[in-house]
């Protein structure tokens, strides 16, 4: 989840750099739009929601991390499918 306040070019560069954070695998994004918040979350009441879909055997073990110390994500969820 991103802050709904954030620029175009601001979320384009996030999407960009968790993408790069995944590591050297397929990954598939898909934008799902402005959602209204079921409680506020930083003070905000919406959030752009991005879903990444990554394939692949050596994705990045820091990328969790990386995701949770970032000012600019608000909310993350990581789902292993094997």
């Amino acid at each position: 989840m991103l802050p709904s306040t954030l620029k175009k070019e601001q979320k384009t560069k996030i999407v960009a750099d968790v993408q790069k954070w995944a590591g050297d695998v397929k990954v598939k994004t898909t934008e799902l739009g402005e959602k209204k918040l079921a409680y506020k979350i930083r003070g905000a009441q919406s959030a752009d929601y991005v879903l990444f879909e990554l394939e692949g055997e050596n994705i990045a073990k820091d990328l969790v991390t990386r995701m949770e110390n970032s000012d600019d994500i608000m909310r993350q969820l990581v789902v292993r499918m094997s």
